[in-house]
């Protein structure tokens, strides 16, 4: 079985079944940045470099004969390793954590249910789609590469590098402000007349 298990975006944001979880796997795969979030013992401990297909089909693979976690940042089902082995024959059960999503709104103080989440890492934005979200927020999962352009005049807030070193949240509007780190997350506020 494969346990995807989200360490949150902080350390100590793991819950304790996720905990449970790590102690009892054979082997927990994960990237350099979620082994950090974590602070105990591991059986076996496998830093992923890639991921591509062939890397989740050898873990579905170990997965047939062995206890394995993957583990996730953030939470493994928004934009996360939650959905790669869908379709591989294993039996995979999903451990939710804290997302970038969730730290975002706390700092911003705006409700999951006022927004539209969009994940644009390695992605392109199409700036039409905007006029769906005149009645919601939109929340941007983005990275360096990502235009603030497309935004237009919109005022917007970009937390970077959340629980990181150098993290910072900067509000203005979107020709105006910059996206320095591949870890940012992008909140456009709704059109206010069409609100009131």
């Amino acid at each position: 079985m494969i346990w995807v298990v989200g360490a949150g975006i902080c350390r100590g944001q793991i819950t304790e079944r996720g905990k449970e979880m790590l102690r009892k796997a054979d082997i927990v795969y994960g990237s350099r940045r979620a082994f950090e979030l974590i602070d105990f013992e591991l059986k076996e401990k496998r830093i992923l470099g890639r991921f591509d297909n062939s890397v989740f089909e050898e873990i579905a693979s170990e997965g047939r004969e062995k206890e394995v976690v993957v583990l996730s940042t953030g939470d493994p089902m928004v934009a996360g390793l939650g959905r790669k082995f869908g379709k591989m024959g294993v039996e995979v059960r999903i451990e939710p954590g804290i997302s970038s999503v969730q730290l975002a709104l706390a700092k911003l103080k705006v409700d999951l249910t006022e927004v539209v989440v969009v994940d644009c890492h390695a992605r392109d934005f199409d700036s039409s789609t905007l006029d769906f979200f005149k009645y919601r927020h939109l929340l941007i999962l983005a990275d360096r590469r990502f235009d603030l352009t497309k935004l237009g005049d919109r005022r917007v807030a970009v937390l970077e590098n959340l629980c990181m070193e150098g993290e910072s949240v900067r509000e203005g509007f979107a020709d105006s402000v910059e996206i320095k780190s591949d870890y940012a997350v992008i909140f456009v506020e709704r059109d206010k007349e069409v609100v009131e």
